[in-house]
């Protein structure tokens, strides 16, 4: 199927670009003097812009057309890669990180949606087809994240800003390249919304349990993590490498995913990704770096699993033209969430690292115990 390796050249590309800033965003932002405090705010306030922008990008890419929606939001993501080329100060970074919100907001979900059409995968197969995906996505990172130690190596940091607007200006003209999809019609979209608003109360409040357990889940540790590297004296140039070892259980973390779910419950799978991620907090508490990167490397196997787990459960389980904007209610949760975790999780990391990591590994216990089974479980899974 030409379309789909067309679209998954393009998430390549894409994740390509982000994996030459996620390892080094943070110390980066800190070396021009901000705080962690200050960088915690930064990404809170793109977290409220993916919180606005969420539910009217995924609305109009579930009626009016998903192509035009990624293509829009890789548009502004190559804006942003400009913008952060010649950042310095607060404010600019906090430019930069709107700009790169309201990217992601447009992008989340669309692409999972997007390539579940193109694929047209049965129920059985979805877990699998998100699987593909999710393995773009991450060996894209990857090759970023090696060809940013290259890149800082031999030039600047400001060089592999360029190299990433590059990425993404490529990644936008193959999705243009796709032959469009249909898309169902608007009175069919207004109809089930409303039957959802409609549903009792005991099953709205179920549902937003779940999406707030949702939000536990997805918890990131970028300001703990960074931080951490750099507090056992890792150079920033060593990011890059560091990052791209961890990121391969990134990929071993998609490639399981299915396998775990057909060889155990959702329930069970979920569960077991949490406890992983609670070990990689605890790894960081000795100061040793090999500690550290283990911690790094389990939180980016686990983070798959459940994402990858999460996305098939919702496109089997929600209407075809609602399946975006289900997709986007649940990265509008977690970022409900992290508006004001991530200043907190920044302001305790300036005060001490381990009261971060207590703080992280607090709130994802919390999801265990709020996890429901019954919800998790609706198609009677073994």
């Amino acid at each position: 199927m030409p379309n789909v390796k067309t679209f998954l050249a393009s998430i390549f590309l894409q994740h390509f670009a982000l994996g030459l800033i996620i390892p080094i965003i943070v110390v980066w932002q800190h070396s021009y003097g901000l705080s962690f405090t200050e960088i915690g705010f930064i990404q809170g306030i793109g977290f409220l812009v993916i919180i606005l922008g969420e539910i009217p990008s995924s609305f109009v890419a579930d009626i009016f057309g998903k192509k035009k929606t990624l293509m829009f939001g890789l548009t502004i993501l190559a804006l942003s890669f400009i913008l952060l080329i010649f950042a310095y100060t607060f404010f600019q970074f906090l430019l930069v990180e709107v700009f790169q919100k309201l990217a992601l907001a447009m992008l989340s979900g669309t692409e999972e949606s997007y390539f579940h059409d193109l694929s047209l995968g049965g129920k059985k197969e979805t877990t699998k087809l998100i699987g593909k995906m999710s393995i773009a996505d991450e060996t894209g990172t990857i090759a970023g994240m090696g060809a940013l130690s290259l890149v800082t190596r031999i030039a600047s940091i400001q060089h592999a800003f360029i190299i990433g607007f590059i990425s993404v200006l490529l990644s936008l003209i193959l999705v243009g390249t796709i032959k469009a999809q249909s898309n169902e019609c608007l009175i069919d979209v207004k109809r089930d919304l409303r039957n959802i608003l409609r549903l009792p109360r005991k099953i709205l409040w179920i549902i937003t349990i779940a999406l707030l357990v949702s939000a536990f889940l997805a918890l990131r540790g970028e300001i703990v993590f960074q931080a951490s590297l750099k507090q056992v004296g890792l150079a920033i140039g060593t990011f890059g490498i560091v990052y791209m070892i961890a990121k391969l259980f990134s990929v071993l973390g998609s490639f399981l995913a299915h396998i775990m779910e057909d060889a155990w419950s959702t329930y069970s799978v979920v569960q077991i990704a949490i406890v992983l991620q609670v070990i990689g907090f605890l790894a960081l508490l000795p100061e040793i770096w090999l500690s550290r990167i283990l911690g790094l490397s389990l939180f980016f196997f686990a983070e798959n699993v459940l994402r990858n787990v999460r996305s098939s459960f919702i496109l089997c389980n929600v209407p075809s033209h609602l399946k975006t904007t289900a997709l986007s209610m649940v990265s509008i949760s977690t970022s409900v969430v992290l508006l004001f975790f991530q200043p907190a999780v920044g302001y305790f990391t300036d005060q001490k690292l381990v009261y971060a990591v207590i703080l992280l590994i607090s709130v994802k216990g919390l999801a265990i115990f709020l996890l429901p089974r019954k919800l998790i479980n609706p198609l009677g899974e073994k």
